[in-house]
């Protein structure tokens, strides 16, 4: 089995204070067999000067230094130097199992699949657990189609967004980057990843630990999150619809509404309350309103909560701040 080599790449940018937990738990996974490729981008603290320590003594390691590009580039630099059969990421705050690889691998290998994924949690500062997704058990999900049906289910899109808990066949890559100078750089290829992807293979076990800075923009002000998400999700509204794949369109869309709606809440009751932003979500929301209401799947509840939110947005806002006391 360890003759199939990992390629794991690790962006890193001014995170001296977590970068030693990170490559530790990567250097020391109980499958040797991979390629290890930092990605320093542009730090401007000692990040550097840890990260050159670790590649002198570990010669699984490539280290490259480059001008500070975000972390699509660095990602996406990774992807150019990578070797491996096999990709996988991790963020340089964050730390994984020791063993997370060799259970990804087992579960890859012994399916057949393209796409081996575990479980995550994130913690805070403190090491407070926040929260956490994973499933209950193991399962296969073959055919690109179905792995986004699933990845697109509104109970369970979460448990799919992120790049970092799985290994991936590298050609799924082919032809495929991050994009530059964009946030929510996962959610804008994932889906075409998993489109085609043949076979995907989930375990429960939790293998990420994923580290959430509490004054981190992204996840202090839910409103900001605006700018970043609104194009991923119009942008995977069309890879569906050019290919013909109306359900997962539909799919798509009732998880773009969803946000919009907890993105005009953000707004109108957070700190921002920028009217001009609060106009621009909500004419983006009833531009799609009518297609939602009529062709996506929703339960009376969901019918009668966006029929409210669409008519009355400011009582709906209103509403939803005083059942939130």
């Amino acid at each position: 089995m360890e003759s199939k080599k990992i390629s794991v790449i690790i962006p890193v940018y001014n995170c001296e204070g977590y970068l030693e937990r990170c490559l530790n738990s990567v250097i020391n996974q109980t499958y040797k067999n991979l390629e290890i490729i930092i990605i320093n981008d542009g730090s401007t603290d000692s990040s550097g000067d840890i990260c050159k320590k670790y590649a002198e003594s570990d010669s699984r390691i490539i280290y490259r230094h480059t001008e500070n590009h975000g972390l699509s580039a660095a990602r996406n630099l990774g992807l150019k130097n990578a070797s491996g059969d096999f990709i996988g990421f991790v963020d340089s705050d964050d730390y994984i199992e020791l063993n997370m690889y060799e259970r990804l691998m087992n579960a890859l290998t012994e399916n057949s699949a393209q796409i081996a994924q575990g479980a995550i949690e994130a913690f805070d500062e403190n090491g407070k657990i926040l929260w956490g997704l994973g499933n209950y058990d193991s399962f296969n999900i073959e055919g690109g189609a179905a792995i986004c049906r699933k990845s697109l289910d509104r109970k369970e899109y979460m448990k799919y967004c992120y790049c970092v808990t799985k290994i991936y066949a590298k050609e799924l890559f082919d032809g495929i980057e991050f994009p530059v100078g964009r946030n929510c750089e996962d959610a804008a290829i994932l889906h075409k990843i998993y489109y085609r992807c043949k076979k995907m293979a989930v375990i429960p076990d939790i293998v990420y630990h994923y580290f959430i800075r509490m004054g981190s923009i992204l996840h202090s002000d839910n409103s900001s999150f605006y700018e970043y998400s609104v194009p991923v999700w119009n942008e995977r509204m069309s890879f569906f619809s050019e290919r013909g794949e109306r359900e997962l369109y539909l799919m798509t869309l009732s998880i773009y509404e969803e946000k919009l709606r907890a993105y005009y809440v953000s707004v109108k009751n957070g700190k921002c309350r920028d009217k001009v932003k609060q106009k621009t979500i909500l004419n983006e929301f009833k531009n799609n309103y009518k297609e939602f209401r009529s062709e996506c799947s929703l339960s009376l509840k969901d019918k009668l909560t966006y029929g409210f939110f669409n008519t009355f947005p400011n009582m709906y806002c209103l509403a939803y701040s005083v059942l939130k006391k």
